[in-house]
């Protein structure tokens, strides 16, 4: 009787942690996508600025290359953002359970924005040309706050 209710504990906790470790990964991979496609789509409104013509095979393939390109670094430094950010929300949320949802997008959206502030303040260089600009640096963010409403959703389905 116990060795069986102890597998049914060993069963539900594994779980659980595959679901949180799932909505982990799938987060991340969602606030990514839209901080570097938005990355790149800045850049090729300022280079259509300039004159430049792009046609929407460029875009693709541009956003392509970027989002592979940019993966290792930019991709990792959410990782760990977003390692740090949710995990502190979560544990607050356990004291207002009606804030969890605004808390794990405050959550998300502070770990990219304290990305590119922190490496702006400390190297004076900005890993994502867009956030030279309030309103790219805003969208960042943004990318940052929709990463943290996908873990929300699919942690508490």
């Amino acid at each position: 009787m116990l060795g069986h209710l102890l597998r049914e504990v060993k069963q539900l906790a594994a779980t659980v942690i595959a679901r949180i470790a799932g909505a982990y990964l799938l987060s991340v991979l969602v606030a990514y996508l839209l901080a570097a496609t938005a990355a790149t789509q800045a850049s090729l409104a300022g280079l259509e600025g300039l004159g430049v013509t792009i046609t929407v095979g460029e875009r693709i393939s541009t956003t392509g290359q970027d989002l592979m390109g940019m993966l290792p670094t930019y991709g990792l430094l959410i990782a760990i953002g977003f390692a740090i950010a949710l995990p502190i929300a979560a544990a607050f949320a356990r004291f207002i359970p009606s804030w969890r949802a605004v808390g794990l997008v405050a959550a998300g959206a502070a770990a990219v924005g304290l990305i590119h502030v922190g490496l702006n303040s400390v190297f004076e260089t900005h890993l994502v040309a867009a956030t030279r600009t309030t309103v790219g640096l805003l969208v960042q963010v943004m990318a940052g706050g929709v990463g943290g409403y996908a873990f929300y959703r699919l942690r508490d389905p």
